[in-house]
């Protein structure tokens, strides 16, 4: 019996010790003993922290204690997690390592998107700068080319604007002197001065006046010549034309000389003047039948034979419409 009684106490020491070491396991687990483990945190000393759990089954019958590397524990002591400031120290650092890591990894992700858009937008302005020069420059080309061409073109429009106005003045002096514009027998045009012998021999002609004597002006001899000087050579050739215009006229040249010499050799040399003239115009181109020739000599004198002026006034010619 008393045999019996040992037994079943050894059983329950050894139940009570298992119990005993299975919530002291489990409040272990619990209290963070396994993580510690696992996580492998290693102490200053480089030991790896923990706890041991020994069973003292001798002669101190059922008595367990819970040992750790650096004391040991009683049943009625509290059990508290290891000191892992260091360890959490550490972890912290690792962890604003990482997201600082993160953060610049994300930086220098995000930083070149910025500074290509950055970028692109800056070229994309000079771009346009270009765009904007380029069409500028273009404008002032063709602005420049433009004035090119006007003042090219100038010297074109001013000579044009000369011949009209030219144009202008020839149609106007036409206008003006048409009826001063007469042709030769050989169809050459010669104008008739405005005043002087060819104008009084139109309006003679016009008006009907005969008989009355018409001076030439510009019809010259040397003394004792017969011949005509070449300064007579235009007023002979107005008398032409206007002879050859108005057809149905005849004339009387005469000739007349100063009072020097005898007055049957100044008759002959006035005639032989005379017949100069009429030579003349027979020559371009009038019917000799038209024209008769008289010789007056020093008979009709104009001006005074005693000076130089008035004797060379007197060697002259004229013409009467008959």
């Amino acid at each position: 019996m008393s045999k019996d009684n040992d037994v079943t106490t050894l059983q329950e020491y050894i139940i009570s010790g298992i119990v005993i070491t299975f919530f002291g396991l489990l409040y272990w687990y619990l209290s963070g003993g396994f993580a510690g483990n696992n996580n492998q945190n290693i102490s200053p000393e480089g030991s790896s922290q923990g706890y041991t759990l020994t069973s003292l089954g001798s002669s101190e019958a059922g008595k367990l204690s819970l040992k750790s590397d650096s004391a040991p524990l009683s049943s009625n002591s509290t059990i508290s997690p290891p000191n892992n400031s260091i360890a959490v120290e550490e972890a912290k650092a690792e962890v604003e390592l990482a997201k600082s890591s993160v953060e610049l990894d994300n930086k220098s992700k995000e930083s070149p998107k910025e500074d290509l858009a950055q970028l692109k937008a800056k070229i994309d302005k000079e771009e346009q700068k270009d765009k904007n020069a380029e069409q500028q420059l273009a404008t002032t080309s063709q602005e420049v080319q433009a004035q090119k061409s006007t003042v090219e073109a100038a010297p074109k429009v001013n000579d044009v604007l000369q011949k009209t106005e030219d144009l202008k003045e020839e149609k106007h002096e036409e206008v003006v002197s048409n009826d001063l514009i007469y042709l030769l027998p050989n169809g050459q045009k010669v104008e008739i001065p405005k005043d002087g012998f060819e104008n009084k021999f139109r309006e003679a002609i016009i008006k009907g006046d005969r008989d009355t004597p018409i001076i030439f002006d510009r019809v010259y001899f040397e003394t004792g010549s017969k011949e005509l000087s070449p300064q007579s050579d235009y007023q002979v050739a107005s008398t032409a034309a206007l002879l050859n215009t108005y057809k149905d006229i005849n004339i009387v040249i005469r000739g007349h000389s100063d009072n020097r010499g005898s007055s049957k050799k100044n008759a002959q040399l006035s005639l032989f003047r005379s017949g100069s003239m009429k030579k003349a115009l027979v020559k371009l181109g009038i019917d000799p039948k038209r024209i008769s020739i008289e010789g007056i000599g020093d008979a009709e004198p104009v001006a005074s034979n005693k000076t130089k002026r008035g004797r060379r006034n007197n060697r002259r010619i004229d013409l009467i419409i008959k």
